[in-house]
């Protein structure tokens, strides 16, 4: 994704996130996001790969807590598992956040 697909891709994952926290941080994120892909460009292509993993993989997550937040009886820091041994959705998030960086770590090598 290059040229004008790039902008146009990163809005529609911004749509992830949460209508209220979408209003009042994606403009700022998507500035921000632009800038760092201008900066990876003059480095090359696999810093401009790079910039656009790390941009996408930071909505998914934001996204991923902001919506378990929002979920009626949870505490993000005070999850529980249920008497029937599936783990709460914060737990589950928290463990794709894990997953996420481990292979953010494993394609960095």
């Amino acid at each position: 994704m290059s040229g004008k697909s790039g902008p146009k891709a990163y809005r529609l994952l911004l749509r992830l996130l949460p209508d209220d926290f979408r209003v009042t941080h994606g403009r700022e994120m998507e500035t921000v996001f632009q800038d760092n892909l201008a900066d990876a460009r003059a480095k090359g292509r696999v810093a401009w790969a790079m910039a656009w993993l790390k941009g996408s993989v930071d909505v998914v997550v934001t996204a991923c807590r902001r919506w378990s937040r929002g979920l009626p009886g949870r505490h993000p820091r005070k999850a529980r598992v249920t008497g029937t041994g599936s783990a709460s959705v914060y737990e589950w998030l928290v463990d794709v956040g894990q997953d996420v960086r481990y292979a953010l770590r494993g394609l960095a090598k």
